[in-house]
């Protein structure tokens, strides 16, 4: 025997000394092996027997097969620092798995002994010639003359040795195996010691492919062997599997229903079935067979069955439906995070809609859920930019939230009561590549990103989530740590009798931004990312893996910053659309601007002399306060002009707020003026209907309208009445009054719901006193 090796960085001195055993997990299998033989540390290569290095072998003690394996020492000692390799310290299964002297009867006691005093002649003859005995090409002529020399078949030879050095040279395990009833098997005993998983299933029968001749008809015979059985139970599987294609039933939480599809497959199979069986005469009838529960199988075997004849990810694909699969189940290579080498390298962007309601700043009235943009930076993990809006999501919502991340933060904090300390928020940096999802930012409108050279852009394939799958979490983030605490929260689907969260809101646009600014500052911008896949150069130069930090440290190292003006930024990426000039003032989007510039004034004086005309101007949808004025002559610049005249009023607020108000209030007024046109045609009628019978009577007393019948004075009143009506419709038309719209007119579905949610809102939150 040779030098135990021992390993100063490892606790466990003795774990590659011979005789010890060593278990390794390879691709998911568990490998037991037992060291035969260690070469000193420091052996000279002179005197290596193999390879002119150390040598460490071992065997594997669960392998029919198995023979001496030669290892490195020093990958041997790597495979143990580095937890490959792992002393077994249970029990040694081998010595439980033979019989001791004791366990044997004493009239085979001296039998027993002779026997495995010449067995271990024979196998000494062979193991006592180490190192050499370890290597193939030398041990094959050992066996050939230790089996001549004992007169013995080197089958046996080889047998015996192997089980001689698996069980650690062990003498009870050359017992001869023939009457060792009760003994364990080596599985068994590792079973015993929780080492390895306890098979389920019933085993399979070994019964011959006849039927019983004592069986009667009408009952089916399961001492047949189960190939049909098995056949059946894999056809019915993909039966199941086919009907409940594109259902998402993993989705659900449960995993595959085996249950079900073993209910279904026996249901379908082996519940009654028709089998051609010999009649009274011997001649093939068909017979309805009953299936014997107790001989069905059980939902460990039927899952066992069908995952060793069926590939799992085929079966998981069909269930789910390919996209999803693709999504969420299938092995995803490479890491995307590792798309950017630096701060500003990569930026992600994306919206979603926020789980809670708002009110209107004006009216205090619910007006609905906020799209929130998010831009987040992919190396260092940071919030580089938000928007919140009503708008529905398209590239001027998502110019806004560019805009936020390529310009300074502090302004904008500021119009929210939030002022921001030095290098608290500091990243005012354009990108040099965005990458979106296909919808927003995939239409003509985003390559002014691209040909005003702000960006270069880049949308994900559909269905590709995981490419930005940081700004997915995000979402998910921002849900669990802010607005599932805000009044107004929708709380997934509404119970009966549970409050309406529209009633509930308390918060407008303004307040809710500031809340998430105080999120992404204070929060998510500041926390440890701890599973941070660190770089080379991080090793070289320190730093903590918090957003904040990584910001700055990836300009240092690897980034290049770029920087743009800020009005330059707004003026490549605000939306553009026309604007009205008329003689009291610019109007867009149903609000006026003015201003005493001389420009504006000289365009005013323009609509005046000739009529109205349009111009293209550029705006901020999240403010009314100035729009930009393009295309005002070849020689001036681009004119800003603030909100005023009539719409002073509006100012401070966005332009979806404001049409809202408009909206609410024009139907306000259309439901008033069909009032008032419904009792002027109530009177009008009435002081005709008076003057007819006063008529009448006039031509009762005069006895004009003798002779004439009753059709007749009904037909002359109608055309009077009709001549009266176009009449008053004319005068109307003169005097330059606006015509009511038609009393059925139906409001739009959602200024109608609108009006009764105001209705609804003014009962909860009136005063008992009122």
């Amino acid at each position: 025997m040779s030098d135990v090796i021992s390993l100063p960085s490892d606790p466990l001195e003795d774990v590659l000394a011979p005789g010890q055993i060593i278990a390794t997990d390879v691709n998911g299998k568990v490998r037991f092996l037992r060291v035969l033989w260690a070469d000193p540390e420091h052996l000279d290569p002179a005197e290596a027997w193999l390879d002119s290095q150390p040598q460490l072998v071992a065997i594997d003690v669960r392998a029919n097969d198995a023979w001496p394996e030669c290892t490195p020492l020093k990958k041997a000692v790597t495979n143990v620092t580095s937890s490959l390799w792992r002393a077994h310290r249970d029990r040694d299964p081998f010595h439980y798995a033979f019989q001791n002297e004791g366990e044997i009867s004493e009239e085979l006691l001296d039998n027993y002994r002779e026997r495995r005093e010449r067995l271990s002649r024979l196998v000494h003859l062979i193991a006592d010639q180490r190192p050499h005995c370890f290597r193939k090409d030398q041990r094959t002529p050992l066996i050939a003359q230790a089996a001549t020399d004992h007169q013995a078949s080197p089958s046996l030879v080889r047998k015996w040795l192997r089980l001689f050095w698996q069980s650690g040279e062990h003498e009870n395990s050359l017992w001869p195996r023939h009457g060792l009833a009760g003994t364990s098997t080596i599985e068994e005993v590792l079973r015993e010691h929780a080492v390895l998983p306890k098979r389920r299933g019933r085993p399979v029968s070994d019964a011959a492919d006849v039927r019983s001749p004592d069986s009667t008809i009408g009952e089916q015979d399961f001492a047949l062997p189960s190939r049909e059985q098995r056949d059946l139970l894999l056809q019915g599987f993909d039966e199941y599997v086919k009907e409940n294609q594109n259902k998402g039933l993993i989705s659900s939480g449960r995993g595959i229903p085996w249950a079900d599809a073993r209910r279904n497959v026996i249901r379908r199979y082996f519940e009654t079935r028709t089998r051609l069986l010999p009649d009274r005469r011997g001649k093939p009838a068909p017979t309805d067979v009953e299936t014997r529960e107790e001989l069905l199988p059980s939902i460990q075997q039927f899952k066992r069955l069908i995952t060793q004849n069926r590939k799992m990810a085929k079966i998981v694909e069909n269930l789910e439906g390919t996209r999803r699969f693709n999504l969420l189940h299938r092995q995803k290579g490479g890491d995307p995070r590792r798309m950017a080498l630096g701060s500003g390298g990569l930026y992600q962007i994306d919206w979603m809609l926020a789980d809670v309601y708002l009110v209107n700043r004006l009216t205090g009235m619910p007006c609905g859920r906020p799209y929130v943009f998010f831009v987040i930076d992919t190396f260092s993990r940071m919030v580089v930019g938000i928007h919140v809006t009503f708008d529905p999501p398209d590239f001027r919502a998502a110019a806004q939230a560019l805009i936020n991340a390529f310009s300074d933060k502090g302004p904008y904090c500021a119009r929210f009561g939030r002022i921001l300390k030095p290098g608290e928020w500091a990243c005012a940096h354009l990108c040099w590549r965005l990458l979106a999802d296909n919808g927003e930012l995939a239409r003509a409108e985003s390559d002014t990103i691209v040909a005003r050279a702000v960006s270069d852009l880049a949308n994900t394939p559909p269905f590709r989530a995981d490419l930005k799958a940081l700004i997915e979490n995000t979402f998910r983030c921002s849900n669990m740590g802010t607005l599932r605490w805000l009044p107004g929260h929708t709380r997934g689907p509404r119970e009966r009798h549970a409050p309406d969260p529209r009633l509930q809101s308390q918060l407008n646009i303004d307040q809710f931004t500031r809340l998430l600014i105080d999120w992404v500052v204070d929060v998510y911008n500041t926390r440890v990312i701890d599973k941070f896949p660190r770089t080379e150069l991080m090793a070289k130069y320190p730093v903590a893996t918090v957003p904040n930090m990584l910001w700055p440290w990836g300009f240092k190292h690897m980034g290049r910053p770029r920087k743009m003006p800020t009005e330059e930024i707004r003026r490549r990426l605000m939306p553009v659309a026309d604007a009205t000039v008329r003689e009291d003032g610019i109007w867009f989007m149903n609000i006026c601007f003015l201003s005493d510039e001389p420009a504006v004034q000289k365009l005013i004086f323009k609509a005046a002399q000739h009529g109205n005309f349009d111009l293209r101007a550029s705006y901020d949808p999240h403010s009314t306060d100035e729009i930009e004025l393009l295309s005002i002559g070849s020689s001036q610049p681009p004119c800003r002009v603030p909100i005023g005249g009539i719409s002073s009023q509006y100012a401070g607020k966005t332009f979806q707020e404001v049409n809202m108000y408009l909206e609410d209030a024009d139907a306000l007024n259309r439901t008033h003026r069909r009032e008032n046109e419904r009792k002027r045609r109530i009177n009008r009628a009435e002081a005709q209907e008076t003057i007819r019978a006063a008529g009448s009577v006039i031509a009762a007393q005069h006895g004009n309208l003798a002779g004439r019948n009753k059709l007749a004075r009904l037909s002359e009143l109608k055309s009077e009445r009709e001549k009266e009506s176009t009449t008053m419709k004319q005068a109307d038309v003169r005097q330059g009054k606006p015509q009511p719209p038609s009393p059925n007119l139906p409001l739009r579905p959602a200024i109608a719901q609108r009006l009764d949610l105001r209705a609804r809102f003014a009962q909860e939150t009136r005063s008992p006193s009122s």
